[in-house]
């Protein structure tokens, strides 16, 4: 699976939408949409709070900093 399409199942297993995810990291949900389309980067602090809000295991968290270039 590649890894924005794993981001966002991560989401969906957290029950989340994207609005809720961005009210939980306070950011805009457009950007965060642009995030797991592939269409933005975030910076790594940013990228860290995602894996963190989703409690992502090391494993999981890894690939996905990984997948951003970190």
């Amino acid at each position: 699976m590649h890894p924005l399409e794993e981001l966002k199942a991560f989401r969906k297993r957290k029950q989340l939408t994207l609005r809720e995810l961005a009210e939980i990291i306070d950011c805009n949900p457009i950007y965060l949409c642009r995030i797991e389309k592939g269409e933005r980067i975030p910076d790594k602090t940013f990228a860290n709070a995602i894996c963190d809000a989703l409690e992502l295991n090391e494993e999981e968290k890894t690939r996905i900093l990984h997948y951003f270039g970190y």
